[in-house]
């Protein structure tokens, strides 16, 4: 899944990764991602860093932002 990366206080995106960047998930594990950019360069970064549009993260995965509606 490709997204867009995000800077959200108090996490910070690391070093050589900036906001608005496009990278694609590699993993997710424990709210936890590693990500990669086109060069093929991999961080680890807070899931709420990431921005994947019309999804949302909720109970440790990507959902459709329709049924967060639905839980809340």
């Amino acid at each position: 899944m490709q997204v867009h990366t995000r800077a959200i206080f108090p996490f910070r995106l690391p070093k050589g990764l900036h906001a608005g960047a496009i990278v694609t998930v590699v993993s997710i594990e424990d709210g936890v991602c590693t990500v990669r950019n086109h060069f093929g360069k991999e961080w680890t970064v807070d899931a709420v860093c990431l921005d994947p549009g019309q999804l949302i993260w909720l109970n440790g995965r990507w959902v459709p932002d329709t049924e967060y509606e639905r839980v809340a």
